[in-house]
């Protein structure tokens, strides 16, 4: 079908123009024909010399005989001129009708034209700095990017490859450092000059001082003006050019082998100073296999081919050039899914009207396909490099294997598209100018001109993901399942007009040059998108089912605009004999994007010169050598307006957008995902123009023509309005999306050098380019807020300092004796070793720490230096071009395994192999008899300070970028097959690199951790074939008749465009549908501690599941939680943010009554006072006393800075405002269950919960820190009883809905039904649920069941991250425990129990703590889940203790002492990898067992296995088929009635011990606590209380953490009780550890503290978290909390 459409496209193509081809016109006047021939001065044909006739500047070119035929008038001349030779004037005599002319040979290259803004100058008139290159300069370099094929070529112009990878175009490419350029081809600004034919290109200018002032908007960071190629007067000449190129990675790294990977690890384990162990075996290494995983994904090499045809020629009234180009190129992957495919078109016609009026149409065409596996390149690299080597490829059943870190995907299958799906990118650019040029007869010099240009751009981009699997044993990884098919669609818009007036005289040496024109454009953009679920695995969308599809439109500026500008230019230059020169320009530019009073901004330029050579007395000095001297200098402001994004305008975007599994676009609601809308934030109507003012002082100096050339520029750049916001100096109180305002300002500045030399000795003609320049930014002023104390605001100003400084840690000498380590006078760490790293005590204080930290050199991925140095020769037929390029100051520092082998048990790079290490591998690294061998890392475990010296790596490099040689095939063998010139070529790019920079690519970005497609080395072989047409044809005299209509030349459009992607309050407001979309935001940012909340990462962390606070309170331990950790991010800005919409809500919705009925405004504003108050509760319960902010702060329209810096009010006052707000509610809401909202008993019972913590602080809290006349920590003790009476008087307004336990499953005395029926409670959506937080897939989803399923039952990602710990188990009943309460393991010999199955000692246990904790052998999805730690293979069934007493350090140790398996009695499995079949242990009755159970547990708490010998069972879905991340959608109960009950019961307890005895109702406190507290035990299947005298605090506060755990709630309950640092002084948790006794045949358990003895020990000061320092900086009101 692609071929058919081409085959099409090429005939309408051709037939147009040959149709153009065949047009001549009316001979004007008595005019005759004269004709000739052009040759140098050493007899060669000069092909393409101009021949003009001067008077009517009709003219020809020289055809490939050097011929030329012209029409000329009687007494006129002809004018002859070629690029590098002398022009010739010759008179025309009536009797002469032949002319046969010589040129001579000119170096002085000063009368070349150079294309600048608008029009072309002389370069001998230029006042600005303008560099320029020609096609052939341009295509000596190949490669399938035109930019890349600039690098070295152009001063100042930087180029840096960041990937080779077919079709991505990744380039970065800048002007002297100020950001990413204007691109300008042919007139009209354009975005795809990476895709440009670079056969198409007749030559391009970059303008890099005020001389791009007059493009104003979008020119602040330079233009490059792109040309491409015209037709000219002569016989059709086809031109073919075709390559075939070859593909190589440049230094892409090397992997280790499974024997040097498992040496590493040894390394690793040895480098303890506590001690530590190998954990591979000599006889292990030696047996190792290795899968070369680089060579199963990557090639070693790939084609490229490129080719290009075009015609061009012309008579005297119509010129003409037509091209088609096509590019393929593979990728290195190993399968053809990756791959590019290019289709270029191009059409540029001049046609001479009449003698005065020209028609000028260039249309150009491009078709682009790249195709990917579904998982990219980053992913494939990725998966590549962290692959273990001891991993095959394949498992024995054929599938792919699944990586021993589970975490990990095969790379081998990502890049198969049959087996995972792929991602085809196809796009179309239609790009099309028209003009008319009018040259006024009756005014000389003056030409009327008109242009107008339509592009159109579209993206048809498909993405299949196909269901594929993993294996791994026995165990099944699937992913992507249901298949899924997606389409998305962009299409672009963009319209230009012009009118244009120019003028240009010569008056007696005085030249003026003038030019007004009026200028529009538009740009419009759209899209579309939609995915569905497949029925069946065929990859279209018909093939795709309702559930779960979707459909949406991107709302972000860059694919939904209407953007318009318009501007008036104009400019006047002038010269006197071209020696004194003078321009002045200017731009008054309008833009959409700006509110009216500031949207129209004036950019003005003005630029001189002084061509001293051109002076008498130098041309008779000494110095008259120097045959060219201009001295140049030029100012100009720009405008940038490329960050606007309607800044001025208030209003929403919807829907908003987001991630499903973490913050999502929208909320669910009665079971249907509604969009949200969001508030833009705050607008400003004073935003105005970012502007730019350069300044340029250069001089252009060219000797002994042309043996010598030298160009100097010195340049600066200010930027003044850079937007930014103050959201380092306004208080997040404000809390809205502060507006951008014009606030920071910045400098650049640098120098450029170009030198050049040209010459030709005898038939040896070559020519040498040199170039250099430098560029650095500097910030003039970064908005901020004074720091916390004076070496801090010297440290963290920005203000003077260059944008790029690296801060770190200076270099000391590396350790290379144990006296440098014992006895340094700086503190060296009591883990160092033999070849660690030895930083700089910069201070001189005798401590390596932050103060010695200092900026060191210059970070980012561009360099400051870059340089090129170009040679071209020609001898003969033969041409050979070289380019040695390079740069400077460019330090980069890389992560993950490029930093760290081993990197989170991945895999490791060659490059650690040259290492510090033992001589011996065995000896031990710590002993100082120990003899080392030196390398350039240090010893494997120890790595250097990220920022340091050490790890600063210099980028700096040369390059041979290209190198190229030609042969030009004698014509005489040519010319018998009708062929006028071929040459061929063979060609290399990036072939020869010098760097110090170690196994990589010096152009290799830093960013995405390395993981980045190769860039290339690369060969070609190729040919340039050059033939002419002849058309033997009857010319006849036509009328050449042409219409052009531009209708919109006659209109101008509207600046006042209202965007396209915002929509105002009427929109929200005025609608029941815009109010849900408004609640639908305010509930997805409500700050619910559900699945995704972590300590770490606080609300919404999608992936960051791994940091659980049941991991703070003894409830569970994981990997990831090592301590008495508590939130170290922070709850305040997002807080006032919700805060702030909150209050919107409030205050704008009373204004559209009419919209609404009374009841709906009513409930809506109950619903809007209990999310504020939800809100403000998880600020107090962290902070104490916060600002109370209950209206809008209206910053930066009625309210200053000052203003917003509010003071904290007391906690008293917020918890009464929360009371407040929440009687609200309760009055207002309506009582009706909204599924997914709040309705009046969601705030009652949230009121019983805040109260009852109120009630709490008031009791327990002995902070009292007062400060403005307000106690900000702390409440009254006398308060406490009140906030316990509102807490359980809000209880029993619930019991007024018809809430209660769930009983649905539960049978007397039948604790299978009971241990079903708690299970249900979280699956079902029960009669107990008041407030949840629902999901849905795909618009709203968790990873619960993957972070928290069994390694056994789990389908992929981190498994087993919340292990509940004996200490916890232990507060339930129904299993043996002894006199401390402790699980009782042993017997009364001192030796273990044994137990038939590891289940069994817990077959009577409470029902309910099996629906809360997977046990040993319990079963979940039809399997018993599997937990051993390892094997006794000793005899009888009398085992003693395997480790000390428990106050000992080897409690925690993770049985080291039996780590010897060749004499120890107990097998264990040293990691996950090693829990093989190979290891496995045969018992009596000839079966086989692993060391390891299925879960775990193993040593080093690998990612899959327990480290406590239990898992969660709570909230986990035995029916979710797919436990990869984000697939589930479990709804989170975040309030149930049993707390509600619980909350009643312990506000009960309170108020009882506080002297009262019966509430108002007449109901005695104890009682309803005792019958609270055995309705929440009967349905545990616990045992019952036997009388209210058995209620105590303490015994409802232990029923609170049973019931509740794992719900979130436990901590802050501790933190309330202000208990913690009670339960947690030095305190480590306790695990339960399996083993199996091979000779007894039976299990035993081990009880043991947590390994690697994490200890917990709570500080106090948590009690009131720290208000963020940022708050504390910008608000000098808001107090800190005390002790920080």
């Amino acid at each position: 079908m692609k071929k058919l459409v081409v085959q099409n496209l090429l005939k309408v193509w051709l037939c147009a123009m040959v149709s153009f081809m065949t047009v001549t016109l009316y001979a004007q006047g008595n005019s005759f024909k004269v004709s000739g021939t052009v040759k140098d001065n050493t007899g060669e044909l000069v092909i393409g010399a101009t021949v003009i006739d001067t008077k009517t500047k009709n003219g020809c070119v020289t055809d490939v005989d050097g011929n030329f035929s012209l029409e000329v008038t009687p007494n006129s001349s002809i004018k002859v001129s070629f690029i590098g030779y002398k022009s010739q004037t010759i008179a025309i005599k009536a009797e002469q009708k032949v002319y046969n002319v010589i040129l001579q040979s000119d170096n002085v290259l000063i009368d070349e034209l150079v294309v600048v803004g608008y029009g072309v100058k002389k370069k001998q008139t230029l006042t600005g700095a303008v560099s320029a290159v020609n096609t052939k300069d341009i295509v000596s370099t190949k490669n399938e990017s035109l930019q890349n094929m600039l690098t070295g070529k152009i001063a100042g112009l930087r180029v840096v490859q960041n990937s080779s990878e077919p079709g991505a175009f990744n380039t970065s490419m800048d002007i002297r450092g100020l950001g990413n350029p204007l691109v300008i081809i042919d007139g009209i600004p354009r975005d795809n000059m990476a895709r440009v034919d670079p056969e198409d290109v007749e030559s391009i200018s970059v303008l890099k001082d005020a001389s791009a002032s007059i493009y104003g908007v979008r020119a602040a960071n330079g233009v490059i003006l792109i040309t491409t190629k015209k037709g000219a007067q002569g016989k059709p000449e086809i031109n073919y050019s075709g390559s075939f190129t070859w593909q190589m990675p440049s230094n892409f790294p090397d992997l280790v082998t499974s024997q040097e990977w498992m040496t590493l690890a040894n390394e690793k384990g040895r480098h303890n100073v506590d001690g530590g162990g190998a954990s591979y075996s000599d006889e292990e290494i030696a047996a190792a296999q290795t899968t070369d995983w680089k060579s199963a994904v990557l090639r070693g090499s790939a084609p490229q081919t490129q080719h290009s045809i075009n015609i061009s020629g012309g008579t005297e009234r119509v010129n003409y050039y037509a091209s088609v180009g096509y590019q393929a190129q593979q990728s290195f992957l190993q399968t053809d899914d990756m791959n590019y495919d290019k289709w270029t078109m191009r059409s540029n016609l001049s046609a001479n009207i009449t003698k005065n009026l020209k028609l000028d149409v260039n249309l150009s065409g491009l078709m682009d396909e790249r195709n990917t596996p579904h998982y990219g390149a980053y992913d494939i690299i990725r998966g590549l490099w962290l692959m273990q080597p001891m991993d095959p490829i394949y498992q024995e059943n054929g599938g792919f294997t699944q990586p021993s870190n589970s975490t990990l995907m095969n790379p081998v299958a990502m890049m198969d598209k049959d087996a995972v799906g792929y991602k085809t990118y196809k796009s179309k650019w239609f790009q099309s100018s028209f003009s008319l040029s009018y040259d006024v007869p009756w005014v000389e010099g003056l030409k009327l001109k008109g242009l107008y240009s339509y592009d159109y751009i579209m993206n048809d981009n498909k993405e299949f993901e196909n269901t594929w699997k993993s294996y791994r044993d026995d165990q099944v990884w699937t992913r992507n399942d249901p298949p899924k098919v997606g389409r998305t669609f962009y299409s672009k818009d963009n319209t230009l007009w012009q009118v244009q007036a120019n003028y240009s005289r010569e008056f007696n040496g005085h030249n003026i040059d003038a030019m007004l024109l009026f200028e529009e454009s538009t740009y419009k953009g759209d899209n579309f998108n939609g995915k569905k679920e497949l029925s069946i695995p065929i990859d279209q969308v018909f093939a795709g089912n309702a559930d779960n599809q979707q459909f949406g439109q991107s709302t972000a500026a860059s694919a939904l605009f209407d953007n318009a500008n318009q501007a008036l230019v104009g400019r006047v230059a002038y010269d006197y004999k071209s020696r004194y020169l003078i321009e002045f320009a200017f731009r008054y530019e309008g833009s959409s994007k700006f509110p009216a009073n500031s949207r129209w901004a004036m950019f003005p330029s003005v630029s001189g010169g002084w061509r001293v050579s051109e002076e008498k007395f130098w041309k008779e000095s000494f110095l008259n050598f120097i045959n060219n001297l201009k001295i140049r200098a030029s100012w100009g402001k720009m405008g940038d307006d490329g960050a606007l994004a309607y800044q001025f305008l208030n209003g929403y975007t919807y829907p908003v957008g987001g991630a499903a599994y973490a913050m999502p676009g929208g909320a669910i609601f009665d079971g249907s995902f509604v969009n949200a809308s969001a508030t833009k934030g705050l607008a400003n109507q004073s935003i105005s123009w970012i502007e730019a003012k350069t300044f340029d002082i250069g001089f252009d100096l060219e000797a002994w023509d042309g043996l010598l050339g030298l160009t100097v520029d010195y340049f600066r750049r200010d930027r003044d309005g850079l937007l930014t916001t103050r959201a380092a100096s306004l208080p997040g109180v404000v809390g809205a999306a502060l507006p951008q305002e014009n606030l920071n300002g910045d400098m650049t500045r640098g120098y450029e050098i170009e030198i050049s030399h040209r010459n030709t000795i005898n038939e040896f003609s070559y020519e040498i380019k040199g170039n250099f320049a430098y560029a650095r930014s500097e910030n003039k002023h970064v908005e901020g807020a004074r720091k916390g104390n004076s070496y801090l605001n010297w440290k963290q100003n920005s203000n003077d300092r260059f944008t790029d400084l690296w801060w770190g840690y200076g270099a000391g000498e590396r350790f290379t004796s144990w006296d440098q380590i014992y006895y340094n006078s700086i503190y060296i760490g009591r883990g160092s070793v033999l070849g660690d790293y030895n930083y700089e005590d910069w201070n001189g204080d005798g401590w390596i720490n932050e103060l010695d930290e200092h900026p060191l050199t210059n970070t980012g991925d561009r360099p400051l230096i870059n340089f090129g140095l170009t040679f071209n020769a020609s001898w003969k037929g033969f041409d050979v071009s070289l380019l040695l390029q390079g740069a400077a100051k460019r330090h980069i520092s890389y992560d993950e395994l490029l930093y760290n082998p081993l990197w989170a048990n991945t895999n490791a790079l060659d490059q650690f192999m040259d290492r510090w290490r033992p001589a011996d591998g065995h000896a031990d690294p710590y002993d100082p008899a120990t003899k080392w061998i030196s390398g350039h890392y240090a010893y494997t475990g120890s790595l250097p300070n990220r920022n340091s010296e050490f790890n600063m790596q210099n980028a700096a490099y040369l390059r041979l970028k290209t190198i190229e040689v030609g042969y030009n095939l004698p014509k005489p063998w040519l010319t018998k097959i009708g062929v006028q010139g071929l040459r061929v070529y063979l060609s290399g790019y990036n072939l020869f690199t010098i760097t110090g920079l170690k196994y990589c690519d010096p152009e290799f970005p830093s960013g995405n951790y390395g993981y980045n497609y190769p860039l290339n080395k690369t060969v070609t072989i190729g040919e340039n074939l050059q033939f002419y047409m002849h058309i033997n044809m009857k010319i006849k005299k036509y009328i050449f008749a042409f219409a052009l209509c531009m209708g919109s030349l006659t209109s101008c459009v509207d600046l006042d465009i209202p965007p396209m992607n915002i929509v105002g309050d009427n929109d929200i407001f005025g609608s029941t549908a815009g109010v849900t979309s408004y609640m639908a935001r305010l509930y997805s940012t409500l700050p619910v501690e559900d699945f995704r909340y972590s300590h770490v990462n606080m609300f919404f962390s999608g992936g960051s599941n791994f940091a659980q606070p049941s991991c703070l309170t003894g409830e569970a331990i994981s990997r990831d939680t090592k301590g008495a950790e508590v939130e170290t991010a922070n709850y305040w800005d997002a807080a006032y943010a919700l805060i702030r919409e909150t209050n919107y809500f409030i205050e704008t919705l009373p204004k559209y009554a009419d919209s609404h009925s009374a009841a709906e405004i009513e409930s809506l504003l109950g619903e809007a006072y209990f999310i504020r108050a939800y809100t403000y509760f998880a600020l107090v319960k962290r902070y104490g006393g916060v600002p109370i902010v209950n209206t809008v702060i209206d910053y930066p329209a009625t309210v200053s800075i000052p203003e917003t810096q509010l003071f904290r009010d007391s906690e008293e006052a917020v918890w009464d405002f929360i009371s407040s707000d929440l009687d609200y509610a309760i009055a207002h809401l309506s009582a009706k269950n909204q599924k997914g909202r709040a309705n009046k008993y969601a705030a009652a019972a949230f009121k019983s919960r805040t109260m009852l913590y109120a009630g709490s602080i008031a009791k327990y809290n002995d902070v009292n820190e007062v400060y403005n006349d307000a106690r900000i920590c702390g409440i009254p003790a006398n308060r406490a009883a009140d906030y316990f009476k509102q807490a359980y008087e809000a209880s029993k307004i619930v019991d007024e809905g018809g809430y209660a336990l769930y009983k649905g499953d539960w049978a007397t005395n039948n604790k299978d039904a009971q241990y079903t029926n708690f299970v249900n409670i979280f699956l079902k959506d029960t009669e107990e649920n008041i407030f949840v937080k629902y999901f849905d897939y795909p618009d709203c989803v968790h990873s619960y069941d993957c972070f928290a399923q069994p390694t056994q039952t789990s389908t992929g990602g981190s498994n087993t991250e919340i292990c509940p710990t004996l200490d916890f188990v232990e507060m339930f009943e129904g299993f043996e425990k002894d006199a401390d309460g402790h699980f009782a393991n042993m017997n009364t010999e001192g030796y273990y129990k044994l137990y038939e199955t590891t289940m069994e000692p817990f077959k009577n246990a409470e029902p309910r703590l099996r629906a809360t904790v997977l046990l040993p052998g319990d079963e979940f999805k039809g399997e018993s889940i599997e937990i051993r730690r390892g094997i006794w293979v000793g005899e009888g069934d009398k085992i003693s203790p395997l480790l000390p007493s428990e106050d000992t350090y080897g409690f925690y140790d993770d049985y080291s002492a039996y780590a010897n398996d060749a004499t120890s009695l107990l097998k264990l499995a040293s990691r996950e990898s090693q829990n093989t079949d190979a290891n496995a242990i045969q018992l009596k009755d000839g079966t086989m067992m692993k060391r390891a159970g299925k879960s775990g547990t193993v040593k080093n708490q690998e990612i899959g296995c327990t480290v406590s010998g239990f898992l969660i069972r709570k909230y986990l879905n035995p029916e979710q088929k797919n436990t990869t991340w984000n697939q589930s959608v479990t709804d989170w109960i975040d309030i149930r009635y049993a707390e509600v009950l619980l909350n009643r019961a312990e506000a009960a307890m309170e108020l009882a011990a506080a002297g009262s005895v019966t509430d108002d109702a007449g109901k005695n406190y104890v009682e309803e606590a005792f019958r609270c507290v055995n309705l929440i035990r009967e349905r545990a299947g616990a045992t019952l209380l036997a009388s209210s005298a058995e209620t105590s605090i303490d015994v409802v506060r232990i029923e609170r953490r049973k019931e509740l755990a794992f719900e979130n709630k436990t901590y802050w309950d501790l933190k309330r009780w202000r208990i913690i640092d009670d339960e947690q002084s030095t305190r480590r948790y306790r695990t339960l550890q399996p083993f199996f006794a091979a000779d007894a045949m039976k299990y035993f358990m081990d009880i043991k503290e947590q390994e690697y003895g994490y200890t917990y020990t709570y500080d106090t000061r948590n009690y009131y978290q720290q208000i963020p320092t940022g708050e504390i900086t910008k608000n000098p009101n808001c107090k800190q909390n005390p002790g920080y």
